[in-house]
This record gives C-alpha cells, sequence and structure tokens, in this order.
C-alpha cells in the first residue's frame, strides 16, 4: 500500500471522519451517521485469505472450515450413538443367545459407519479445499479471507449494516470483481458466525434448517463496499456488467441482460468531488482544495480564504491533505519536523506551502512576461518592417512609372503622333496597348 492510501486511511479511521465521509458520498450531505453509531471492526473477514508463499509447506492450514465440519462430524457421531443404544437396550430384551452377536453387528455397523462419516469428511475437505484453490484478480489462494482497507460497523436503528472502505492510488481493472469477491466473503463470514454460534449453543435444528446451518429466522448485515479513488481519472470499468464479453446489438445478449449480474461499483473519485460542502468536517477543505489541484492560483487563494479553518486541522488532516495535494516533499519536510518536536506547527505549514506558491508563480510570471514580451516586441518589428516595406515600394513605383511614362511620350513624337498624347493622359486602356506596342 501506497504512502498516500496509508496517509488517508489513517484519516479515514477515526470514525468522526468516516461517518462524514459516508454522508457526504453516499447520502448527499444528510446526517444519517454518526462517529458514535460505528464500530471499527477488524480489517481481515471471510473464509478464504490471499496468499504469497514461496513454498508449498509454509502454507498455514484452514482453521475456519475444518472447525466448522469437526463440530458437524462430533454432532452427527453423537446422534448416531444415541440411536445405536436404544437399539441395543430393545435387543437385550430378546432372545439371550442373539443378544451378543446382535451387539457385535451393531458395534462393528458403527464402526464402518464412523470410517464411511471419517472417509466423506476427509473426500468433503479435499474437495472444498480444491474448490477454495480458484482465482481473485491478485496473488495465489489458499483459504480466502478479505483484507479490507478500514471496516466499519454502523448502527442504524434496529439493523446494522456494514462498511467496507478501500483506498486506491491507481486505477485497478478487476475492480468490479475484486469488490463483488469482498462483499461475498463479508457474507460468507456472517453465515460461518451464525452457523457456528447454532452448534456451540446446541440448537436442535432439523430437516433443511440442519443442512444449511441456518434457521428460516436467521438474517445477514447488509454490506456495502466503497472504494475512495486518489488518482487523476478513473478508466476502468464501474460495474461487473460493463467488464461482460456482451455485444449489445445481439438479440440473444439483450435477452440474456436482466439475468447477468450488474454489481455496480460504488466508487469515489477524490478529485472530482462536486459539493464539497456536504462535508462537515475536515474533508470538506480537502476536497475543496483537490478540485484546485490543477489550478494553483485558484488553490492558494482557497488556503488564503479559509487560513483559520485550515490552521485548525492537526498533523493526520494537513499531511493527508498535502499528500493528495501531491506535495510529498511538504510531506516529508513534515515528517522529519515530527521526529524532531513533539508537535508540527501546521501555521508555518500553511505559510511554506503559500510562500512556495508565490514563489512559483512569481517565477512563472517572469517567464510568461518574457515570452510575451519577446512576442510584442516581434510583432511591432513586423509592422515597422512592412510600414517602411510600402513607403519604399510606393515611392519606386511612383519613379518607375514616371520613366516609362516619358518613354512613351518621346516614342510618340518621334513617330510623329501627337495627337495620341491628350488620349494616353486619360485612356488607361490606350496606354496599356501603346506600353506594349513599343514594349516599354
Amino acid at each position: 500500500m501506497g504512502k498516500a492510501n496509508l496517509t488517508v486511511n489513517r484519516l479515514l479511521e477515526r470514525k468522526d471522519i468516516f461517518a462524514d465521509f459516508i454522508n457526504g458520498t453516499l447520502f448527499c450531505g444528510k446526517q444519517v451517521l454518526k462517529g458514535d453509531d460505528l464500530t471499527l471492526l477488524s480489517g481481515h473477514s471471510g473464509l478464504i485469505a490471499e496468499q504469497h508463499p514461496k513454498k508449498k509447506a509454509d502454507r498455514p492450514p484452514v482453521q475456519n472450515m475444518p472447525e466448522l465440519m469437526k463440530l458437524k462430524q462430533v454432532k452427527m457421531e453423537q446422534n448416531k450413538a444415541d440411536q445405536c443404544d436404544a437399539a441395543q437396550d430393545s435387543l437385550n430384551q430378546g432372545k439371550a443367545g442373539q443378544t451378543n452377536a446382535d451387539q457385535n453387528n451393531l458395534e462393528q455397523d458403527k464402526a464402518g459407519q464412523a470410517n464411511t462419516d471419517q472417509n466423506k469428511t476427509k473426500q468433503g475437505k479435499t474437495k472444498q479445499d480444491r474448490k477454495d484453490q480458484g482465482s481473485i484478480p491478485s496473488g495465489k489462494l489458499g483459504a480466502l479471507e478479505r483484507c479490507g482497507d478500514i471496516r466499519m460497523e454502523a448502527g442504524l436503528g434496529t439493523y446494522s449494516v456494514i462498511l467496507a472502505h478501500e483506498t486506491q492510488q491507481h486505477v485497478h481493472y478487476a475492480m468490479p470483481v475484486r469488490s463483488m469477491i469482498y462483499e461475498a466473503l463479508e457474507y460468507a463470514q456472517q453465515v460461518h458466525v451464525l452457523e457456528k454460534r447454532h452448534l456451540e449453543n446446541g440448537d436442535s435444528l432439523r430437516g433443511d434448517e440442519f443442512l444449511s446451518g441456518l434457521t428460516r429466522e436467521d438474517r445477514l448485515k447488509p454490506v456495502i463496499s466503497v472504494v475512495l479513488y486518489l488518482g487523476d481519472d478513473w478508466d476502468g470499468c464501474k460495474s461487473l456488467y460493463e467488464m461482460l464479453e456482451i455485444d449489445e446489438s445481439d438479440p440473444h445478449a439483450r435477452l440474456l441482460k436482466p439475468y447477468l449480474p450488474q454489481q455496480r461499483l460504488n466508487l469515489i473519485e477524490a478529485g472530482r468531488m462536486e459539493h464539497p460542502e456536504y462535508f462537515q468536517t475536515c474533508l470538506q477543505h480537502i476536497f475543496a482544495m483537490l478540485n484546485y489541484r490543477q489550478d494553483k492560483a485558484k488553490l492558494y487563494e482557497y488556503i488564503q480564504r479559509n487560513r483559520a479553518a485550515l490552521e485548525r486541522m492537526d498533523h493526520v488532516e494537513i499531511m493527508a491533505a498535502f499528500i493528495l495535494l501531491g506535495e510529498q516533499k511538504r510531506v516529508e519536510e513534515l515528517f522529519r519536523s515530527k521526529a524532531e518536536r513533539e508537535e508540527i506547527d501546521m501555521c508555518k505549514a500553511i505559510d511554506d506551502l503559500i510562500h512556495d506558491g508565490e514563489l512559483r508563480g512569481l517565477e512563472r510570471g517572469k517567464a510568461e512576461g518574457l515570452q510575451q514580451g519577446r512576442q510584442e516586441g516581434m510583432q511591432k518589428g513586423i509592422q515597422r518592417g512592412m510600414q517602411k516595406g510600402m513607403r519604399k515600394g510606393m515611392k519606386q513605383g511612383i519613379q518607375q512609372g514616371e520613366k516609362r511614362l516619358a518613354a512613351l511620350l518621346n516614342a510618340l513624337i518621334q513617330d510623329g503622333k501627337q495627337h495620341l498624347l491628350s488620349g494616353i493622359a486619360v485612356d488607361e486602356k490606350l496606354r496599356a496597348e501603346l506600353y506594349l506596342k513599343y514594349q516599354l
């Protein structure tokens, strides 16, 4: 997990911040959750754990499923033992000569049945192990277990909801599948807990209830997975259906669509929060600043305008803000500052950030001003050159015109055509014909 993910998760582990995050994203700013409504759960859930073993012998044994099967086996053997005892008592009332033989037969049947049950259990376990060796978007699998970033259980009146949050710094193109597996594991874990509770309490489950391990009245808590994306633009699929190889123009595909899974991804893009005002905690300022991430001038204006509120942010909140803004160097300075001192001076950190922005703006302004000056100078030079060239060209043109006209007049006089002199002064067409005739 990257530094940005860890920093953001450290912030969202706070119950009031997590509640504000859910209220501002899923509930459009409505104050549905409060920090006191939340219970932080373990980051691990489910029945299958993702592993990266170096050697086969290093794989940890599956513990949850064998324990459950062992409890079932004990229950089944106890029921069978009770039935055998009842049968034995009934036989003892019969003929004395048949008692020992019948008892021996019963014991053999019992032993054979126990061996058969054990073999079936081993086979079932082996099949389950092979079944568990499935695939997940990353890593190899032994037993499957969800290792989520943050899991909270929210108490909402008469029922509870499990909220699972994951932070992504980069696009994960299999995220809809990954999210589906995580949610399925949450539900599988709840089924396992209910089933185990019935066995431990010695609840008398019969028929379908015994086979499923649950009663008809058992219910599961809703699970909602949320993915917070910290990158620029998410170009991956946002639902499982989008990942399927389906031709929408195919009539068969349209028939299949109602039966295909959608599994919409609850994707929250940190840099695209349209309504930062939906949040009531520091998240309002963090997401607002992220909206100005590409416009440094507006970013520093926002910081100056909300300076008082930003100065009340503690080091975890300000570090999350800086690292999301791409100020990794500033975060490293803050970490060093914290190592040297017990508390971080947030006011100084903000001042340094604004000062750096001013320096960057000054340098950028100088560069842009120089470039603009060069362009304006070039344009003015071109204009002056054109004006000068036009004046010079007009002067040369007049001089050449006067020489050409004088040569034509002289040629007409020598040929004794003085009667044409008055015509060429007013008739441009005649003048052009005479220029061509005398090759002038």
